[in-house]
Parts: C-alpha cells; sequence; structure tokens
C-alpha cells in the first residue's frame, strides 16, 4: 500500500467515526490538542498524521490504532 493508499484509507476511517460519533472537524481538533488546519490536511489526504497524531486520534474516536488505519486489515 502506498502512503496516499494509506491516508485516503484513514481519512475515510476517520470520517466515518466522527460522523458516528456526531463530530466535528474543530471538535476533533480540540479533544485531539491540535489545530484545525491540520486535521483539515489530515482529513483532504495532503498531510500524514504521525504515529503520535494517529494515537490521539484513535483515542478521542475510541478506536485502536489496529482499527483507525489499514494495519488492522493486514492481520485479519
Amino acid at each position: 500500500m502506498t502512503e496516499r493508499e494509506w491516508r485516503a484509507e484513514f481519512v475515510k476511517r476517520v470520517t466515518r467515526k466522527m460522523v458516528d460519533s456526531g463530530l466535528n472537524q474543530k471538535e476533533l481538533a480540540k479533544l485531539a490538542n491540535m489545530s484545525e488546519a491540520t486535521i483539515s490536511r489530515y482529513l483532504k489526504g495532503t498531510r500524514t498524521p504521525s504515529i503520535s497524531a494517529v494515537i490521539n486520534i484513535s483515542k478521542v474516536l475510541n478506536m485502536s490504532i489496529l482499527e483507525l488505519t489499514w494495519f488492522g486489515e493486514m492481520i485479519k
């Protein structure tokens, strides 16, 4: 999987969970202790999140890192 494909899958999973949780980008940014601009770049797929960002987002969304990333698909 390329980095671009990874970002696209990450965006899809984060967006789906945000909708299910009723969170918008501003709320996610605040809860994850990130700027709205950073969350926006992640969700546009123009920036790859660091591992610490993935961890923070996964905590806010109540997801494991494996659920949030494609790594979970690799071990199924």
